[in-house]
């Protein structure tokens, strides 16, 4: 179902909000937390240039986080309808997912990190960034499913797996209740 833009916000004052853009699977449904993303991301845009600011590298910045997010996310989705038979695998995927969204794409927005540009530099932009390196191991970890899938999908029955009752899943969640100053966020995701 995914498709994809080259350019989200444009120095040129335009952007793409909703599914105008991208749009990556119906599964977790992220097309809301994309839509969000993007009319923040536009809507601080309108009103900083009302007010007379320069947002030409905020433009850009938002455009690279915005691409960087989509495709860190495409792995998630991509070839995993095949797995969806196989319970034991699908469990263990669905706890980590769960533990990857909340612990850092809900965690940056309930906290306004996605409108900080030191939080977005440091965690996106920058050579061998947070966010680069996090794609890529999201990366490995997804083709591991994968893997695993394709060679073990023995019968998993009558048992129930909660994501919930995983302890550091649950405190992902429950941490979203809190607010951060921008450095604690730097500092819990960097290190």
């Amino acid at each position: 179902y995914s498709y994809d833009s080259t350019l989200f916000y444009s120095t040129d004052n335009w952007g793409l909000v909703g599914e105008a853009g991208a749009f990556l699977d119906p599964f977790y449904s992220p097309g809301t937390d994309f839509i969000s993303l993007a009319n923040t991301w536009m809507t601080d845009l309108i009103i900083r240039e009302q007010r007379g600011e320069d947002i030409y590298t905020r433009t850009i910045v938002y455009n690279k986080v915005h691409a960087q997010l989509f495709n860190n996310w495409l792995p998630i989705y991509q070839e995993k309808y095949e797995l969806f038979d196989n319970a034991q695998v699908m469990s263990v995927k669905i706890t980590w997912d769960f533990g990857v969204y909340w612990s850092i794409p809900t965690l940056l927005f309930t906290n306004g990190g996605f409108t900080n540009m030191n939080v977005l530099k440091a965690i996106f932009t920058t050579q061998n960034s947070f966010g680069e390196r996090f794609g890529k191991l999201n990366k490995q970890v997804q083709d591991f499913y994968l893997d695993w899938g394709r060679i073990e999908n023995d019968p998993f029955t009558d048992a129930y797996i909660d994501p919930m009752s995983v302890p550091f899943i649950a405190e992902f969640q429950k941490g979203l209740e809190y607010i951060h100053e921008s450095e604690e966020i730097l500092i819990n995701k960097l290190e």
